[in-house]
């Protein structure tokens, strides 16, 4: 960074013959945590910090990314960026609706001299898509893409994403990119999870199913979060550390208490023919959660059962 891009800043600043108020000033930087590993990515911010944000150089950087550890670390209070970058969440703090209805509407009417027909859609089916999106902008694209395959009919396409309900067998898969992304990162998830020597063993994706229907009150009996660490052996702040890498899918709120940004993440999760693999039936659920209960029934002193 420093040999590409701040010495020839340098040597055009000194030989004083080049207009540097016509220089692009703004550096964007999408997809931050693509970087394989947190080691890289934490690497490259503290280069951005050291080379660009603490010199004398007059360069704005827009970093683009989830919220990965090694990033949420530097941008925390306490963290070397925390200082010098304003940080706008987009999952939980800012709504874009507005903004996919406006994407979705300019892109419809691009279509309609291929369908012959400008009302092929409706101002309602914009906001259908846009509020099932739940303020995921990949969802509305990813959509969009489906209907404008330009082997099908974007008609035909719309109608199919706006009633589409998955099932084994099912020929059209319009959320298919989608379902890659949330596998990608869950897998990831996953992996550097179970990497952790004190999980070994721990399986995450039922831990985490655990810990979100847990949390829903949709199957288990809201088990408190205290109680619920204590039963399946887990640390205090297991749900804190169960989405670790997952912060931009999944909310932790007061109460250790875990729910989804998006709804199209549960959707996904909540079919086995979406999620395939990742996908962990409730009787599992409640299978693992009984036999932590059987052991802890056993571990019981029998003079505490008898009262004696």
């Amino acid at each position: 960074m420093d040999t590409l891009i701040v010495r020839p800043f340098r040597c055009l600043r000194e030989r004083g013959d080049f207009d540097l108020t016509t220089f692009p000033y703004a550096i964007l930087i999408d997809g931050l945590d693509e970087c394989k590993g947190e080691a890289r990515q934490a690497e490259l911010l503290t280069a951005i910090r050291l080379c660009l944000l603490t010199t004398d150089l007059p360069f704005c950087i827009f970093l683009a990314s989830r919220p990965e550890m090694a990033i949420r670390t530097a941008l925390d209070p306490g963290g070397h960026l925390q200082a010098v970058a304003n940080h706008l969440p987009l999952s939980d703090k800012y709504y874009a609706a507005k903004d996919m209805c406006r994407y979705l509407r300019k892109r419809f009417q691009d279509l309609s001299p291929r369908v012959g027909n400008p009302q092929w859609f409706t101002e309602k089916d914009i906001d259908v898509l846009a509020e099932a999106a739940s303020g995921q902008f990949v969802y509305v694209a990813t959509a969009f893409n489906y209907i404008s395959e330009p082997r099908g009919s974007p008609a035909d396409r719309l109608k199919i994403v706006l009633t589409w309900t998955p099932h084994e067998g099912q020929a059209a898969c319009p959320f298919e990119a989608l379902d890659r992304l949330y596998t990608n990162i869950l897998l990831a998830a996953k992996e550097a999870y179970e990497a952790v020597d004190t999980h070994r063993g721990n399986d995450f994706l039922i831990l985490l199913r655990i810990y979100q229907l847990n949390s829903a009150h949709a199957h288990f009996d809201g088990i408190q979060p205290d109680i619920l660490h204590s039963l399946l052996e887990l640390e205090s702040n297991a749900a804190e550390i169960l989405i670790s890498d997952l912060h931009s899918l999944v909310t932790l709120e007061a109460g250790s208490r875990l729910s989804w940004y998006h709804k199209s993440f549960g959707d996904f999760w909540g079919e086995k023919s979406r999620s395939k693999d990742l996908f962990v039936p409730r009787p599992r659920l409640c299978a693992h959660v009984a036999r932590y209960y059987m052991q802890f029934i056993i571990k019981i002193p029998l003079e505490f059962v008898y009262g004696t």
